[in-house]
């Protein structure tokens, strides 16, 4: 087979991805989030850094797509011209690799979004239904509305601070755990709980980066027959 592998860059780009790959494969895939997708990347990029040595780090900087990648906003480890060397290559690779991350998360929530949403509105609902002073049951009741609503009307024109509200109200329900009481009320195991937590802030991410492809991603979702996602570990 010919090795379409060329620059430096390129030689980089294919290792980190081979190791991400291990990442994803240990992991499984149902366990996935943009936190963890992002320690993966930052960790292979590292590794890699730190494999290929100064020289081989030199050959990546003098690739004509890293040459232009800014750094003056960058926190470079100034305590020797190694350091130096070693943290602008992983700014660089960093730069170039987070758009596949960033893809990576649309796969993850690909055909999922409204079943996460109405999942969480599930959690929400029976939460509201609490007797409990700590919880604040009219946001919760409110959130839950709007999760539980998407998959019939889509987003409403002023979504945005309710679904950034999602992950915060699913992690402090996760943050009871020790109430096991409660949390078996709420229908969902913990590991389901601070999962639906995980997936509600990559959903908040996603709008943050691209709210126009992502209210285009739900819309599609309502009229698609519902199918399987496609594999990250491909």
């Amino acid at each position: 087979m010919q090795d379409n592998v060329k620059t430096n860059l390129d030689r980089a780009v294919a290792k980190i991805n081979a190791l991400i790959r291990e990442d994803i494969v240990a992991c499984g895939e149902k366990n996935l989030s943009l936190d963890f997708l992002s320690n993966s990347f930052s960790s292979a990029i590292y590794k890699h850094v730190e494999a290929v040595g100064t020289a081989g780090q030199l050959a990546i900087l003098a690739d004509e797509t890293t040459r232009s990648v800014p750094l003056s906003d960058k926190a470079l480890d100034t305590r020797t011209v190694a350091t130096v060397i070693a943290s602008a290559t992983y700014e660089a690779l960093t730069e170039r690799m987070r758009p596949k991350m960033i893809d990576m998360c649309r796969a993850l929530n690909r055909g999922r979004v409204i079943e996460t949403l109405t999942d969480i509105g599930a959690v929400l609902e029976r939460a509201a239904l609490e007797n409990d002073p700590g919880l604040d049951h009219g946001a919760l009741r409110h959130a839950a509305q709007f999760a539980a609503s998407v998959a019939s009307t889509g987003l409403p024109a002023d979504y945005a601070a309710t679904l950034a509200y999602l992950p915060v109200a699913m992690r402090s329900l996760a943050d009871r755990r020790k109430d096991k009481s409660l949390i078996a009320r709420l229908g969902e195991p913990l590991e389901r709980l601070v999962r639906l937590a995980d997936r509600a802030a990559d959903l908040v991410h996603l709008d943050a980066v691209d709210r126009e492809g992502f209210r285009d991603s739900i819309e599609a979702e309502r009229r698609a027959v519902p199918g399987s996602a496609p594999s990250l570990a491909a």
